[in-house]
């Protein structure tokens, strides 16, 4: 957890948050469509040659309607690192992606390359379609800036979740909305961000603990039952 309060993040603080957001924010009725992917997945979508030993990493896909993808620059195959994560969202419907980047698009040209992978994946002959369709395009959109060096990965962590806030609420009106909103202007505090996640990081873990104890309670309750 001392990595969410100051310094860079890991691969495994961002995949344990999203993991969290996918489980206990998103509704049942989402989960299957909306994917946020591990960032481990991410990094070897991106490096891979192996269109076979991608797909036997990646989740299903084929009731995405849209995929995050954290996208780190690393370059070191035999281990984490890196120097900069943005976030890549895929819409699966329109066949489009948009990138998002604190730091003025410098993985601008990673993004592009998963972007080009995912949708020979998802659309490619023998992908979840059977008729190849490209994707039609990419872009890099205005991003909250960082004003530090190291919360890019405390910004990505902060999109995810505002987008799917906003897919949660009745302002929503489709994928399209994340092309077309302004985010630029928005300045993030990292050490405010930083308090936030943790605390719903807290939360979160917290909600989980008391479901579990309430399913034990149940469970026991039933065998005295029988």
């Amino acid at each position: 957890m001392a990595c969410f309060e100051a310094g860079w993040l890991e691969d495994t603080n961002i995949a344990l948050y999203f993991e969290l957001l996918s489980q206990e924010l998103l509704p049942n009725d989402l989960k299957g469509h909306v994917i946020l992917l591990n960032p481990s997945v991410a990094f070897y979508v991106m490096h891979s040659s192996s269109i076979d030993n991608i797909n036997a990493v990646l989740p299903d896909l084929s009731s995405a309607s849209c995929i995050f993808v954290p996208i780190n620059n690393n370059t070191n195959l035999d281990s984490t690192g890196g120097s900069h994560w943005s976030l890549l969202l895929v819409d699966c419907q329109s066949r489009t992606s948009t990138h998002y980047d604190s730091l003025n698009g410098a993985n601008n040209a990673w993004a592009e390359r998963a972007s080009k992978v995912l949708g020979d994946l998802l659309f490619g002959s023998g992908g979840v379609t059977d008729v190849y369709k490209p994707m039609l395009g990419f872009s890099s959109v205005p991003s909250p800036q960082q004003v530090d060096g190291d919360s890019c990965g405390i910004i990505v962590l902060c999109l995810a979740r505002y987008f799917i806030l906003h897919m949660l609420s009745p302002e929503f009106k489709g994928l399209q909305d994340f092309r077309t909103l302004s985010l630029g202007d928005i300045q993030v505090d990292p050490k405010e961000a930083r308090g936030e996640i943790l605390d719903i990081i807290q939360s979160l873990r917290k909600k989980v603990t008391e479901e579990k104890s309430l399913n034990r309670k149940r469970t026991v309750q039933s065998l005295r039952i029988v």
